[in-house]
């Protein structure tokens, strides 16, 4: 009898865990600031888990503001920023709490602009002598890339320069991602390590996924096989690409007319066209007649197209845009942890599965040439659906 490579223990291991939502927790923060400084020009933004918001306090009195919220990984993350009132530059820092009661108290210093320079915390954590580390150890590749930032900022952010912004985007930011890596890999039994790689440098397209996969064993059991580890897991599996990949990742959940709706129950029975879109994006617009065109050359076929839509400013956007571009098929609105599930890449994408499970097409964005009539994919289904 053959053994089960471990590989597949570990990954069979994380959808059994998925299938399971996240674990809600909740936190309660008091935040006291110095006479003299305005509380109202503290913002705060928390990261939960599912998602990155602005966090308003429940109440505001003698320079003291109150905050809570729900979390679901190990921490949340909760920013705070200063905005000046003679908006100068203003100054940020990450905390993290649990679900014990927290406070951070900001002590009077000699800086009028930086409130946040000493301060004093409880049940609340700032990872200040990691960070410093691992500030110090990326110092180089760093201070580069801010340079370049200060120096060409509307050229690598704004225009159509492309040897400046390559420069940024394919030289420099990788360069610090590849350094940030190095410092995580001597040190992951540090949470602050494991944050700063589902953070910043998973998101990173000049690393493989596979490699990043093959770092994240690294990290001890209680983050792996945390809520958090999972989500994580998730999403550098979704980035691999599709010849790495021996079947799909399964999910069930609930359309926009609260039909439940599982990716496995399709498998023998059609092929599966996963649509990744949003109304505010152009390319997903553009691409759209097209998608309409296929649906109605296979309606009849062995085809199900299943479109997952990233949030509009307002859901009734989203539903005048499908009643507009004819979707007469299977609608999936907002759904974060799916979404995750495939990587989070931009959209819009198109993902193509087989009768099998087997993903067979996987293309993000318009490509080079601004394949709107979706040529490719067309040749793809001619293989994978046979008329």
């Amino acid at each position: 009898m053959k053994s089960v490579p471990k590989s597949l223990l570990f990954f069979l291991a994380y959808q059994l865990l998925s299938l399971s939502l996240l674990a809600q927790k909740h936190f309660n923060l008091t935040v006291n600031v110095p006479q003299g400084v305005n509380p109202t020009k503290i913002e705060a933004w928390l990261e939960n888990g599912k998602e990155n918001k602005q966090l308003k306090p429940s109440s505001i009195a003698n320079n003291r503001l109150v905050f809570s919220g729900d979390y679901y990984f190990l921490y949340a993350a909760i920013s705070l920023q200063n905005l000046p009132e003679d908006k100068t530059v203003s100054f940020a820092y990450t905390f993290f709490v649990q679900e014990k009661p927290a406070m951070i108290s900001f002590l009077r210093s000699g800086s009028s602009t930086n409130v946040f320079k000493t301060y004093t915390l409880k049940n609340a954590l700032d990872f200040k002598e990691e960070k410093k580390h691992l500030d110090k150890y990326t110092s180089e590749e760093r201070e580069k890339a801010i340079d370049y930032e200060k120096q060409f900022f509307d050229k690598i952010f704004s225009s159509t320069d492309t040897a400046i912004k390559n420069h940024y985007l394919k030289v420099l930011r990788p360069a610090l991602a590849r350094k940030k890596l190095q410092y995580i890999i001597s040190h992951p039994q540090s949470y602050y390590s494991f944050y700063t790689f589902r953070t910043e440098v998973a998101r990173s397209t000049s690393i493989p996924p596979d490699s990043l996969l093959s770092v994240f064993i690294l990290f001890p059991e209680r983050f792996k096989y945390s809520d958090e580890g999972n989500y994580l897991h998730e999403f550098l599996y979704g980035r691999l690409p599709s010849e790495k990949k021996s079947f799909a990742v399964d999910f069930t959940v609930k359309d926009v007319d609260q039909k439940s709706v599982t990716l496995s129950f399709f498998q023998g029975k059609k092929a599966v066209l996963l649509h990744f879109w949003a109304t505010w994006c152009t390319p997903c617009i553009r691409e759209l007649p097209a998608l309409k065109e296929i649906s109605n050359q296979y309606s009849t076929k062995d085809l199900q197209i299943i479109s997952i839509a990233l949030p509009s400013s307002k859901y009734t956007e989203f539903l005048a845009s499908t009643k507009k571009y004819g979707m007469d098929w299977i609608h999936i609105y907002d759904k974060p942890d799916l979404i995750n599930k495939y990587g989070n890449e931009p959209t819009p994408r198109l993902c193509l599965i087989d009768k099998t499970g087997k993903v067979v097409y996987d293309h993000v964005g318009l490509g080079e040439s601004g394949d709107v009539q979706l040529n490719d994919l067309k040749k793809k289904l001619k293989e994978v659906i046979i008329d």
